[in-house]
């Protein structure tokens, strides 16, 4: 008795206890790659302002780790990008920013506090849509493919 249950035991930890693996699924891997920031739209009182965002460069990563670059060289945020949902009509992203303890910085430089998701994405072109953001109303980031 004592066998089985030490071997029952042991099964069900090594299931329990796998690491789950994280990633696009197909539909969405073309996401991976460097993108140049083109604009960030939003609606300000029923006028549609579009500006050039300073942070010029968004490097997203196959293993969903992320690099935010001003002036193509230096690199100011480094995160990892939070699948919230996916499936084949919709993604949902968080960019979740990791900065120094001693950094006064919070949130993402780009995308602030904000559950992003996948408004269109083309081979060279990337479109993200907050969806809580209670500053703005719901804004538009603009990429295109370097």
């Amino acid at each position: 008795m004592k066998p089985v249950f030490i071997i029952l035991t042991a099964l069900i930890l090594t299931v329990s206890c796998k690491k789950e693996s994280y990633s696009l699924i197909p539909e969405y891997q073309a996401i991976y790659g460097t993108w140049k920031t083109k604009s960030m739209t939003y609606d300000s009182s029923g006028v549609i302002v579009t500006k050039t965002l300073r942070y010029d460069r968004l490097v997203i990563n196959e293993n969903l780790t992320y690099k935010i670059y001003f002036d193509s060289v230096n690199n100011i945020e480094n995160g990892t990008v939070k699948i919230i949902s996916q499936s084949n009509s919709k993604l949902e992203l968080f960019f979740e920013a990791r900065y120094p303890a001693w950094s006064s910085f919070a949130g993402s430089h780009i995308f602030a506090f904000s559950v992003v998701y996948l408004l269109s994405l083309s081979g060279d072109e990337l479109v993200l849509k907050d969806v809580d953001d209670s500053y703005f109303s719901a804004r538009e980031f603009r990429f295109i493919k370097l």
